[in-house]
């Protein structure tokens, strides 16, 4: 289940990779506008094509996901406090955006709206560093 939850940074660390799981860990430092943001979820996600500085395309591409093949697909952001700080309102909007629609959707939504779709578990930690 996608839920929103606190851990520990020492419990983050020592988790292990299951099968069919990939992890994505993007420094909060790289990510400090809506153009960085957008050009580093294109490259780490795969996204066939570019958002075009589109919030509206990353949200279909990040709901859509076709083209990776893991069932359980975790996003790590460090440097909490750099993530977006160039934009205090954009930040607000994308961790709503995760939060009650990207979670959601993987979690029920899809197999409601895809033909055979199937929910992934989508985990997002953001998070002060790894420790």
């Amino acid at each position: 289940m996608n839920k929103n939850n606190l851990i520990s940074c020492e419990k983050l660390k020592v988790e292990t990779l299951q099968k069919g799981e990939i992890r994505i860990i993007i420094s909060g430092k790289e990510m400090t506008t809506k153009k960085e943001f957008l050009e580093k979820m294109e490259q780490k996600f795969l996204f066939p094509e570019s958002c075009f500085g589109s919030l509206d395309v990353f949200m279909d591409y990040i709901r859509d996901l076709s083209w990776l093949h893991w069932e359980r697909i975790t996003l790590i952001i460090t440097d909490k406090d750099d993530f977006l700080s160039a934009d205090n309102g954009l930040k607000n909007i994308i961790l709503d955006c995760i939060e009650e629609e990207i979670l959601p959707y993987w979690e029920m939504d899809v197999i409601n709206t895809e033909v055979g779709g199937r929910s992934k578990h989508f985990l997002v930690y953001i998070v002060e560093s790894l420790c």
